[in-house]
């Protein structure tokens, strides 16, 4: 999976306010000053990666409302662009803070499992898919509160992939978030539980969003089983252990990068969408955009497995050295502009909102556009 990060990759402390009680006041900006967040990601800066011409091309060709302002081809200029930094920093603070509430105490349960899952679960992570779907209910006029568990729900379900894609009988990485991977720190078998339960843990906190429908959860149950079943993340994991040499084709690898990625992003904005009650004509778009968003994420991804310099790392490195990737078949500068084509089909097909100075469009510019990596 993906490893790059947005700006900061963990939120700052929140107070106690618990953003998903009824009557929650709104997440606000905190106020800080644009650039305030200065942390170093686990790999540190290795700018040169995505600061090429084929991403400049990109962003040379946006003129649209809150796109990148500028010289073409010149360096992005992240602050000019990203109106509400801090919204995104308190909402993945409440999704954090949400987590934690979310699954059991340690304490609760067989120990070792529920130590497994909180172990995998609250690790400093990104938590770019409930904030997806948190943005994308913003834009679409829903409460905060209103999509903050079923966006939960959807970091469970990735977090519950990447604990099965680590397992030795799968990919048999040692390193996930910046430490040992669940099975490493608990044991295959537990590490296999673990992930069931979280699996779980996610279809039950959507069914449990009073906030929302009856009928409204049931949809959101059936799509986010749909991402993870047999057109989603399971598939795409089969196809990438026992199938992998036979897509040495960009169209066939981008075919597996869409069930091991771009499902779930789908889902995410999806998911956000259904929750503001959003017409069946933009949920269309919004899936178009995160096919988009996946397929250069995964590039992202590969550029930075074989790019990164040697050093500390968050994750294993060099997991897909033998197999066909995109990077491997165009060489780097052609991944570079194939992620260029994708993030601008993306941005081309997002709808406008108007409102709120577009945080879902600033998010996603920021997030896949910036050149620190971690």
């Amino acid at each position: 999976m993906a490893s790059f990060c947005p700006t900061g990759c963990q939120g700052a402390p929140v107070s106690s306010t618990k953003y998903g009680a009824p009557g929650a006041t709104p997440i606000q900006p905190s106020g800080a000053a644009p650039g305030a967040r200065k942390e170093r990601g686990a790999d540190g800066d290795v700018c040169a990666i995505f600061s090429l011409r084929g991403i400049g091309r990109w962003f040379a060709g946006l003129r649209r409302p809150g796109s990148l302002p500028g010289k073409a081809g010149s360096a992005p200029r992240m602050q000019a662009i990203y109106a509400q930094p801090t919204l995104v920093e308190d909402l993945r603070s409440a999704v954090n803070e949400r987590l934690d509430s979310l699954v059991p105490a340690a304490q609760r349960g067989p120990q070792r499992v529920t130590e497994a899952v909180r172990y995998a679960l609250l690790a400093p992570g990104k938590r770019i898919r409930p904030l997806l779907t948190l943005l994308a209910a913003v834009d679409f006029g829903a409460a905060v509160a209103d999509a903050l568990d079923v966006a939960c729900a959807t970091e469970m379900v990735h977090t519950a992939s990447l604990v099965l894609d680590d397992l030795p009988s799968m990919d048999d990485a040692r390193l996930r978030r910046g430490q040992p991977t669940v099975h490493v720190a608990y044991g295959e078998s537990t590490a296999i539980l673990a992930a069931v339960a979280l699996l779980n843990q996610a279809f039950a906190t959507v069914t449990r969003a009073t906030r929302l429908p009856c009928e409204t959860r049931l949809a959101l149950v059936e799509r986010l089983s749909a991402a993870v079943g047999f057109d989603g993340l399971v598939t795409g994991q089969e196809h990438d252990l026992h199938d992998r040499g036979n897509t040495a084709t960009v169209a066939r690898l981008e075919a597996l990068n869409h069930q091991k990625t771009s499902v779930l992003f789908e889902a995410a904005l999806e998911i956000g969408a259904r929750v503001a009650g959003a017409a069946d004509r933009s949920i269309d778009e919004l899936r178009q955009v995160a096919a988009h968003l996946g397929l250069a994420y995964q590039i992202a991804d590969d550029l930075f497995d074989v790019s990164v310099p040697l050093g500390p790392q968050s994750k294993d490195l060099h997991k897909d050295a033998d197999k066909p990737t995109v990077v491997s078949i165009l060489g780097a500068e052609r991944a570079r502009e194939r992620f260029g084509h994708h993030m601008a089909e993306a941005l081309k097909l997002l709808p406008a909102r108007g409102a709120g100075g577009q945080p879902l469009r600033d998010y996603i510019v920021v997030t896949f556009a910036q050149t620190r990596l971690c």
